[in-house]
């Protein structure tokens, strides 16, 4: 039984992994500047919570592109 190489397991090629990573870097870029401007201007804890979904997006692309899943 053989182990495949990882480089052969990948589900998007070298355009999608770029894709993911502007997303990412992208969503990065909002996801600190909606933190500061929701905590600089003392929002209310629920509101400063929404801080969590394009976080999750950041994350989520940033991981895909790192496992070139």
């Amino acid at each position: 039984m053989t182990v495949p190489d990882p480089g052969d397991l990948a589900n998007i090629g070298a355009d999608g992994r770029q894709l993911r990573l502007f997303i990412g870097v992208i969503a990065l870029f909002f996801t600190f500047g909606q933190a500061l401007l929701l905590t600089a201007f003392d929002m209310p804890l629920p509101l400063r919570a929404s801080v969590f979904v394009p976080a999750w997006i950041t994350a989520l692309c940033l991981l895909q592109v790192r496992g070139s899943t």
